[in-house]
């Protein structure tokens, strides 16, 4: 899917286009003019959209152009690598520059025009082998520009449902591993969204989606993941974290609670007020002389601690 350079030339799909949109659930939860993944996963139906793949390319008034990819029942391969080159700028950049060669601004101004094209004629061989061996040859391109993208997880993970960013390593190595389990035939979705911009608005969007979902914010993402199934037999964080990373985070935990307590203590040493020393006798008096016991209680003191104020730090989706 692309659009021409004229303004009426809006965007559609140059061939056919697929049988269904299967991504419709996720209308206004995604915004489709920017880089975004999407995949689902069924018994029935398995799928993939990639979309912000920039053209060089521009309509009549210089705005800038992208093309969207579907791409239905994709082979766990072809899967992996559309999802490597949504992930990652360079990817995308090395992807489209070589859609702008099979696919030229003349050709698109005619099919979005209402000449329909067949894409295997136009790529000299079908399409999604073209496809696949196209973002090999990206793949090539933008690891020599900005080195190898980073290994998927192979860890398998339980059917949860999660909230990571787009900027967490574990979140995104966690994404690849479900991205993977979808394409196996696991029910369920994975995205990316620059529409939602918070976990709790991610949270509400999500709740109507069938289970189990894994999303990636490109903005306000938590700094770890949010599990959206608590409580559930299976415990623990979401997998797609090595226990010596789960470790590591759990020690960086203990020590700050460590260091928040010896800070408490010192506060309230510092604070507690001391006791006033008695008062001296006046001078010159003496105390009569007695053979009874006398007593004196000890003066009263209260402990007053004060607690500084604790710091705290703080969608709709657009289409």
């Amino acid at each position: 899917m692309t659009r021409g350079t004229a303004r009426r030339l809006d965007y559609r799909f140059l061939g056919g286009g697929p049988p269904r949109r299967w991504w419709a659930p996720l209308d206004d939860l995604v915004v489709l003019e920017r880089p975004a993944v999407l995949v689902h996963g069924g018994p029935g139906h398995g799928g993939v959209l990639l979309s912000g793949v920039p053209s060089a390319r521009r309509d009549v008034i210089g705005t800038a152009i992208r093309f969207t990819i579907v791409v239905d029942d994709p082979d766990p391969a072809l899967l992996a690598r559309l999802v490597a080159a949504g992930l990652d700028a360079h990817r995308r950049a090395a992807l489209g520059a070589r859609l702008d060669a099979a696919f030229p601004a003349d050709l698109v101004d005619s099919a979005v025009g209402g000449n329909a094209i067949d894409e295997d004629a136009v790529c000299g061989e079908e399409f999604g082998s073209w496809l696949s061996r196209t973002l090999a040859d990206a793949d090539a391109d933008a690891d020599a520009d900005a080195g190898p993208g980073p290994a998927a997880e192979s860890a398998p993970q339980p059917r949860r449902s999660w909230i990571g960013s787009a900027d967490d390593a574990d979140a995104v190595a966690a994404f690849r591993a479900r991205v993977a389990q979808l394409g196996a035939g696991m029910p369920g979705w994975a995205f990316t969204t620059a529409a939602l911009t918070s976990v709790d608005g991610a949270r509400r969007a999500v709740a109507s989606l069938d289970r189990p979902v894994a999303v990636l914010l490109d903005e306000g993402g938590p700094s770890t993941m949010i599990d959206l199934d608590p409580g559930k037999a299976e415990a623990g964080p979401p997998a797609g974290l090595s226990p010596q990373l789960r470790h590591r985070k759990i020690l960086v935990g203990a020590l700050a609670l460590a260091v928040g307590v010896i800070v408490l203590v010192v506060v309230l040493v510092r604070w507690s007020p001391s006791p006033a020393p008695p008062p001296p006798a006046p001078p010159g008096s003496s105390a009569p002389a007695s053979t009874a016991p006398s007593t004196t209680a000890p003066p009263s003191t209260s402990l007053s601690t004060s607690t500084p104020p604790a710091g705290g730090r703080g969608p709709s989706p657009s289409g």
